[in-house]
């Protein structure tokens, strides 16, 4: 937990010290890893899509499994925030209902830019630390310079 509150802190600290114009990490108004996926789908497919549609493309090109309920909510979000838009449903094809369409909007693209780019920021503070991690920690002894045994 004290791993969780220091991380906040730091991305705390990293947005209050950021220059103008330059992406939030943390805070209202970030999208959520999978917010940005659906955003990322939509782009992607350059056409108004539905859920099942959204669902079908996340599951063949990021090889990940998307639950339903969790897409309706992100989508929910991404629309009260003007960062999609509904698009007239499509007709149905026999025995199957309409269905909801949706397309990226101009908002839409800043945000997932944005996103990419808080993205980066981060890795670039990660990176250094994950090759700091991956040396070997040196087990001399008797140096003197760690504290004195008793």
């Amino acid at each position: 937990m004290a791993l969780k509150q220091s991380y906040i802190a730091l991305i705390r600290k990293l947005d209050a010290s950021k220059k103008p114009g330059s992406p939030q990490l943390f805070g209202d108004g970030v999208l959520g890893d999978f917010q940005a996926t659906i955003l990322a789908t939509i782009a992607r497919l350059s056409q108004a899509a539905s859920v099942t549609e959204l669902l079908e493309y996340i599951v063949e090109t990021a090889n990940e499994a998307a639950d339903v309920a969790q897409t309706y909510a992100a989508i929910k979000i991404l629309a009260s925030n003007g960062h999609i838009e509904l698009q007239a449903a499509a007709k149905p094809e026999t025995g199957r209902k309409s269905s909801a369409r949706y397309a990226i909007t101009n908002q839409g693209r800043a945000a997932l830019k944005a996103k990419l780019a808080r993205m980066r920021l981060l890795t670039a503070y990660i990176e250094p630390a994950v090759q700091v991690a991956q040396k070997p920690q040196s087990t001399k002894t008797g140096t003197g310079t760690g504290p004195k045994k008793q």
